[in-house]
């Protein structure tokens, strides 16, 4: 058992009462600054300039209008939102929306009937086995290239790997490698290739023959998406295996499923969806039955990605990514990261249940500020494109040409601060705002020794000055720590000896949403 001091109780109520009073206030402040100065053109122009503006309005506004509520959706709607969402996950704005525009072009992804099971075959453990097989290869083949096939082993054994060593490495297929034929064959060839699927994919027969090893699951649709071959060629897509299954997943659901049921699987049939912004005892309440509907959503989508969704699809929610996260602990609303803590120290722990947990409650205090402000409920839509969008990087399609977080450091914190000051002597209107969002959950530092877990506390209004918390039976984070180790220990010959040093940053990539083959491969590409 965690004690949360009472010092923390009371710091989270007047977190709540400053995003209440300073709210609006702030928003204004956060939309003047991303209209004048986010939608700058490199090239000049105030033609230019107010042309990006008035993009940025009219695709907010349009985002806003589409994230409503729809009770008649059709799972041919459910669909077109829902793979978008994955392909979100742990990839960059701008990198995912010149996907999705791309992938809608192709079968499947433009239209859910085009899905048939059959011609979708994929096992994701083998195609990690496969792709671990051709990364072996390609970094053999650009030894050889640097080196010459005399010289490339010698340099290999030097670096003391061991994946060249048939006997321990786990090979594609029956066939061990014959790296001294590879080498011999690789030596004459001088073309570069960006990366390991260009190189297998250019390797003609040894190609087809690796094809072949995906037995009863070849030919298949999934494979083609995976590869970006027949009817997918030219599709841009991150070949993630974990996000291919989910596709997959959601496509065989929602094919099965009659459009009446769509809504209904995550929500119930008697749900009544009310945009309301709910104080006290009631906000608790909702905030129980949100709990409810996020981990029905968690059976197809990840922990942040059904989140997003769900936000999309007309929730009362937020999407609690890296951006939003680290800018609501540069203004020093966030118990859990505290303003103290530098970038790369958020961003390790964005992830993290407890940190999105109280994302998702210090954004609904903020949501209610601005309802009156802004003429409109819908305001945790309105509230997350906005503030994200002030440290995100240069998007064409919203007419966002800088990310003004990077480019000028603590800018929100600086907003923040003149807003402070101006409104130093103003009252919290409506109430004492301190007691209208009680948490069920009780918030402290992780950086705090031992860190708190997630777990139920009676509620911040009457919780006693030595509130406890439940332990977690396990956290996302200790999932993903286990899953790396049985991936390591399995892979550990092909894996450089100093791949250890990276554990934490591993962890972090996995967390953000990359498969754990994925994120073995980014740390040893740096």
């Amino acid at each position: 058992m965690v004690d949360v001091s009472a010092s923390h109780l009371q710091q989270g109520r007047a977190i709540n009462s400053a995003i209440f009073k300073h709210g609006p206030a702030l928003f204004d402040a956060v939309k003047e600054t991303i209209l004048k100065e986010a939608t700058v053109p490199a090239a000049g122009g105030n033609a230019a300039h107010k042309a990006n503006q008035e993009k940025l309005l009219a695709t907010i506004a349009r985002i806003c209008e589409q994230g409503q509520w729809n009770p008649t959706l059709s799972k041919a709607q459910f669909w077109d939102t829902a793979w978008g969402r994955i392909v979100y996950q742990g990839t960059r704005a701008d990198k995912a929306s010149k996907e999705i525009d791309s992938m809608r072009q192709y079968p499947l992804f433009g239209d859910i009937e085009a899905f048939d099971q059959e011609d979708y075959q994929f096992d994701k453990a083998q195609w990690e086995a496969f792709a671990a097989h051709w990364k072996r290869r390609f970094e053999w083949y650009k030894l050889v290239q640097r080196f010459g096939p005399a010289k490339a082993q010698a340099v290999e054994a030097k670096r003391g790997g061991s994946w060249m060593d048939n006997t321990n490495a786990i090979p594609w297929g029956a066939v061990a490698e014959d790296w001294a034929a590879l080498a011999d064959m690789w030596s004459k060839r001088v073309r570069k290739y960006a990366n390991w699927l260009d190189f297998a994919k250019g390797q003609g027969e040894l190609w087809d023959e690796s094809l072949q090893g995906f037995g009863s699951h070849y030919p298949s649709k999934a494979l083609d998406i995976m590869t970006k071959s027949g009817d997918f060629a030219g599709i841009q897509f991150s070949s993630h295996p974990e996000k291919m299954k989910k596709y997959l997943d959601v496509a065989g659901f929602l094919k099965s499923a009659s459009d009446t049921q769509i809504l209904d699987f995550y929500v119930g049939p008697s749900y009544q969806h009310e945009v309301v912004h709910t104080i006290g005892a009631e906000y608790l309440r909702a905030k129980e039955r949100f709990e409810t509907i996020h981990k029905k959503f968690r059976e197809h989508f990840g922990y942040i990605t059904s989140l997003h969704l769900m936000m999309d699809l007309g929730f009362m929610t937020v999407k609690p990514d890296r951006v939003l996260t680290y800018l609501f602990s540069r203004l020093g609303w966030l118990v859990t990261l505290p303003k103290s803590l530098s970038k790369e120290q958020v961003l390790r722990k964005y992830t993290d249940e407890r940190v999105v947990q109280e994302v998702l409650h210090r954004a609904d205090v903020l949501a209610a500020s601005l309802v009156d402000h802004c003429g409109t409920p819908y305001t945790h839509r309105l509230l997350d494109i906005w503030m994200v969008k002030f440290g995100q990087e240069p998007e064409e399609q919203f007419g966002i040409t800088v990310n003004l977080e990077a480019a000028r450091p603590n800018a929100m914190e600086r907003l923040y601060e003149r807003v402070e000051q101006r409104m130093a002597s103003a009252p919290v209107e409506r109430g004492d705002a301190e007691e209208r969002w009680p948490s069920a959950i009780a918030f402290a530092p992780l950086t705090s020794r031992g860190g708190p877990r997630p777990g139920k506390a009676r509620h911040a209004a009457t919780a006693p000055r030595s509130a406890r918390i439940r332990p977690a039976q396990k956290t996302r984070e200790q999932e993903k720590l286990e899953e790396m180790h049985s991936f390591y220990q399995m892979n550990k010959q092909s894996l450089p000896a100093t791949i250890r040093n990276f554990r934490d940053e591993i962890v972090q990539l996995m967390m953000a949403g990359l498969p754990v083959a994925d994120a073995f491969s980014q740390v040893q590409r740096k």
